[in-house]
């Protein structure tokens, strides 16, 4: 009974003992695939793209409806952990809304849109009216045998502009020519000196020459300019403010308010294109070394001139909205007589743009001139200079 005893005894604690160890290793088994299940969702939920890692909160809750009672530990832990970053993410979104808020707002703004069109396009320049106000006198600047140069300004909009003005001496009314300068840049502008030995030779010739400075341009005021429409706008509110005050004001007494023509250099002549498709009732347009042709390739060429500095949003406009803005669209809108006069060695406008405007006017049945002048450059010299100017006089006294 002793020896069944101590048998039985030792029987006993060796079950005992193998209870105990068979309990511990399921615990530690529990506790592994609980941590293997944890740590291997951890790359998976970093790795997922960003729409499916917002759904992971609800994907967790999967596991906790599980039957089985090990899994419950592992689920928790596993909707704890990932629960945890999705609510840090939360906690950072709305410090990062109010940050971003304003930069949405931006790029919109940078974006074209057809607003920023709105009155560039051919149609509305011809609907809207233009004038108001007078040439005002600033000073005299210079006093000749033949005319007087004086400093000036007149209202554009809601601008003013300045400029000079080159008054025959004698009672008149003499012919108006509005000198149009090119494209320079604006910071390197100062009237430039062969514009205004133009401008001299007509006034000496007896024509009352008004010469602004287009918007950004010396002491007239800055504005947007797309397109140069802006400019253009310039120019069609001075050729109405002569037509309204020619003959009339103290300013104007000496004008022809009847017989108003452009002369327009490089950038000046689309300017002056532009013009008399809006207003026809210009008697006539010289367009002397013309940019006037494709507006996105003009406008390449204003960038590569300019170091980039200008013409990009010219470039970047639609297709559809530059053929609303071009004159080159509505040239059967023209009743102006039209000289165009360009050098076969120009290298700022080729050749090339001037036989096609040239081409358009004939094909249209347009009153037209057409002059190539063999080895002249953007500026003409010598005697095909001197040329140029005896056909200009020519052209505006008939």
């Amino acid at each position: 009974m002793f020896w069944f005893n101590r048998y039985w005894t030792m029987f006993l604690m060796v079950t005992a003992v193998a209870i105990l160890l068979t309990t511990a290793c399921n615990n530690k088994q529990e506790d592994t695939v609980a941590d293997v299940d944890v740590i291997g969702s951890l790359p998976a939920t970093a790795t997922v793209p960003p729409e499916v890692t917002k759904q992971l909160p609800r994907a967790t809750r999967t596991p906790t409806a599980t039957p089985p009672a090990t899994a419950t530990p592992a689920s928790t832990a596993t909707e704890r952990l990932l629960t945890e970053e999705p609510t840090q993410t939360a906690t950072a979104v709305p410090s990062a809304i109010p940050t971003n808020t304003p930069e949405p707002t931006a790029t919109a703004t940078e974006t074209p849109t057809p607003e920023p069109f709105d009155g560039l396009t051919i149609d509305e320049l011809s609907a809207r009216e233009y004038g108001g106000g007078d040439i005002e006198i600033l000073e005299t600047m210079e006093e000749t045998a033949v005319f007087n140069r004086q400093h000036i300004s007149f209202p554009s909009d809601d601008l003013t502009i300045t400029g000079q003005m080159l008054v025959p001496i004698g009672d008149g009314p003499f012919p108006v020519v509005i000198v149009i300068h090119g494209d320079i840049e604006p910071e390197d502008y100062t009237n430039p000196p062969y514009i205004t030995e133009y401008a001299d030779h007509l006034a000496r010739n007896g024509f009352l020459v008004i010469q602004p400075d287009l918007r950004n341009f010396s002491t007239s005021d800055r504005a947007d300019d797309l397109f140069r429409v802006g400019s253009t706008i310039d120019v069609l509110n001075l050729v109405a403010i002569v037509q309204e005050n020619g003959g009339q004001t103290e300013a104007l007494r000496a004008a022809d308010s009847s017989n108003i023509n452009l002369w327009g250099h490089s950038m000046g002549s689309h300017i002056a294109l532009r013009a008399i498709v809006v207003n026809p009732t210009i008697q006539r347009a010289i367009l002397y070394a013309g940019a006037s042709f494709d507006e996105h390739e003009l406008f390449k060429r204003v960038r590569y001139w300019s170091s980039g500095k200008i013409g990009q949003a010219e470039i970047d406009t639609p297709m559809e909205e530059v053929a609303l803005i071009s004159p080159l669209n509505y040239l059967d809108k023209v009743e102006t007589a039209v000289s165009i006069h360009h050098g076969i060695d120009d290298l700022i406008v080729p050749k090339e743009w001037f036989g096609i405007v040239c081409q358009q006017f004939y094909d249209l049945g347009k009153p037209y001139t057409c002059y190539s002048y063999p080895e002249q450059g953007h500026i003409f010299e010598g005697e095909a200079d001197h040329l140029f100017r005896s056909r200009v006089l020519n052209f505006l006294n008939n």
